[in-house]
């Protein structure tokens, strides 16, 4: 193994790796959100249609 990777490994991250580790899971819960919202619509509008409501 080269020993630059397991020393980078244990290195605290750089100011840029928190941003990007951030902004993955800022926009990893944001399309959570998005796609339980858009699954409840389609699973009521399903619902709507079968009742005739």
């Amino acid at each position: 193994m080269d020993p630059a990777a397991s020393r980078r490994s244990t290195e605290p991250l750089s100011a840029p790796e928190d941003e990007i580790l951030i902004a993955a899971a800022a926009q990893g819960a944001v399309f959570a959100v998005v796609k339980a919202a858009a699954h409840r619509a389609g699973a009521q509008a399903t619902g709507h249609r079968h009742t005739g409501h």
